[in-house]
């Protein structure tokens, strides 16, 4: 008896290589069997590749007071980065300002734990005063197979899209890295600032 391909029972299970898919064809002689394997399959189906590849997007929060202190945070598993790989960061920051004392300071830091003690510094935005409310910032990270190089850390600028000295961040990827945003305001307790929404992508 004839069946037809979409009354078949599915398998149940992802496709194996040693998997056998059997076709039987009507033809003036009778039956013209044909069959291709799981293996065959596989090949010929093209796994995408993301490019750019999300790593992670938080929104932060605000923060107030004249410590250094956490806005957000996204964490790069181990193994995610590999040799020639450009991280990418993205933000979008705001400054609310109520007394517009002093100014604020926005730095990012790397850490294979999720806390600012023991953290690496990379770098810092753009300081905001007065009644300065947005900043867009952005960075290009590249991963040699030992450091990271990026924009000269001792550099305050809201992006790295200028000539700079070259700054080299010892970077083990084989082990969980956090990515730290912080907020610090000089003077003021009341104004409120934040990494408002962060994006974090990596390159080929």
């Amino acid at each position: 008896m004839a069946i037809k391909i979409s009354e078949l029972t599915p398998k149940g299970a992802n496709l194996e290589a040693m998997d056998l898919l059997e076709i039987s064809e009507s033809t003036s002689d009778g039956y013209v069997s044909k069959s291709i394997t799981g293996e065959e399959i596989i090949n010929a189906i093209p796994v995408p590749t993301l490019n750019p590849e999300m790593i992670g997007s938080v929104v932060g929060s605000g923060i107030m007071g004249t410590t250094n202190q956490i806005s957000a945070s996204v964490l790069i598993p181990a193994g995610t980065i590999s040799t020639n790989k450009t991280i990418y960061i993205k933000s979008f920051i705001d400054r609310t300002v109520v007394s517009g004392a002093g100014s604020t300071n926005f730095r990012f830091y790397v850490n294979t734990s999720n806390t600012l003690t023991g953290a690496t510094f990379l770098g810092s935005g753009a300081n905001m005063a007065s009644t300065v409310r947005f900043q867009r910032f952005e960075r290009n990270i590249f991963y040699d197979g030992t450091n990271l190089n990026l924009f000269l850390t001792g550099t305050s600028a809201s992006n790295d899209y200028v000539a700079s000295a070259i700054s080299l961040i010892g970077f083990n990827p084989a082990v969980d890295n956090y990515l730290i945003f912080a907020v610090q305001h000089s003077t003021s307790l009341t104004d409120v600032a934040a990494w408002k929404k962060t994006n974090i992508q990596l390159y080929d």
